[in-house]
């Protein structure tokens, strides 16, 4: 596995920063004139060139609100799962609601091949949808 199976994608990187989530993270994807956009560390990347945070999932994990009580939400969820079609594993990132004895209620549910994008894309339909705001993020 390479580096690029841990972090955000270009795309999802590029639409959390349009969207003003803080661009904190250890990697960074930076358009190199010759070569495009690869995946640094932040000791490599020149900031004159056009540049956007490379999440981890673990630095998205502490960017998701735990819980926002206007909808019931009770808590997080992240999970690894088989997708019985294609046969790939998938990660959810899902806000639940607390059904009762196994019974929850996914509320809201993203997912992805990569982990990182599984978060971002929460993170993402959060915004856009005007569940949270980025300030409180």
């Amino acid at each position: 596995m390479t580096i690029y199976n841990y972090v955000t994608n270009l795309d999802l990187s590029k639409r959390l920063k349009e969207l003003g989530v803080s661009q904190e993270s250890y990697f960074w994807w930076c358009n190199y004139p010759i070569v495009g956009f690869k995946v640094v560390d932040g000791d490599h990347c020149i900031i004159q060139y056009e540049h956007y945070s490379a999440f981890l999932a673990s630095e998205l994990g502490e960017t998701l609100p735990e819980r926002f009580d206007a909808y019931r939400v009770n808590y997080i969820k992240f999970q690894k799962v088989r997708c019985e079609a294609t046969q790939k594993y998938l990660y959810l990132c899902s806000y639940v609601e607390d059904g009762g004895y196994n019974a929850d209620i996914f509320i809201y549910d993203c997912s992805d091949e990569n982990e990182s994008n599984a978060r971002a894309k929460m993170i993402l339909f959060l915004i856009e949808n005007d569940i949270v705001k980025v300030k409180d993020l």
